[in-house]
């Protein structure tokens, strides 16, 4: 121990120890402090709509503003996001049209995203998030 932490006593009593011990009784953060692997839903032809999608947006700062979002995700900063329906996931990103992606929990510290899209094409984007999942599962089987 450090020189310094030896002088942090009280009446004979090491503080430095008693902090860190109240520190680790009390603290939240280390519990959902996840890293969390990303994965890509791959179609039976081996196409990543993801990528094919992010590809598709021509401007740079939705891009990076998209890119930046997944990797605070990976961190386990999920942002704002919602359920939807048969285990899916609405990540949304408040840039532009509204941007979504959709994705699902595979485990404890996997993601799976399955597809992406904007506030206008919600309806159709969220069924077909929905068939990938279930394409997904039953090729895994």
């Amino acid at each position: 121990m450090n020189a310094y932490f030896k002088k942090l006593s009280y009446k004979g009593k090491n503080l430095f120890k008693k902090t860190i011990s109240i520190l680790d009784k009390y603290s939240f953060i280390n519990d959902y402090l996840f890293m969390f692997k990303i994965r890509h839903y791959l179609t039976a032809d081996g196409k990543n709509l993801i990528t094919d999608w992010l590809h598709k947006l021509r401007d740079v700062q939705t891009k990076t503003a998209i890119i930046r979002r997944l990797n605070r995700l990976e961190q386990g900063n999920f942002g704002d996001f919602r359920p939807l329906r048969d285990g899916i996931y609405e990540l949304r990103i408040h840039i532009g049209p509204g941007y979504r992606i959709y994705y699902t929990q595979l485990g404890k510290t996997v993601l799976l995203l399955l597809c992406g899209g904007t506030k206008r094409t919600q309806n159709t984007d969220i069924t077909r998030a929905c068939a990938y999942w279930h394409d997904w599962q039953n090729r895994e089987d």
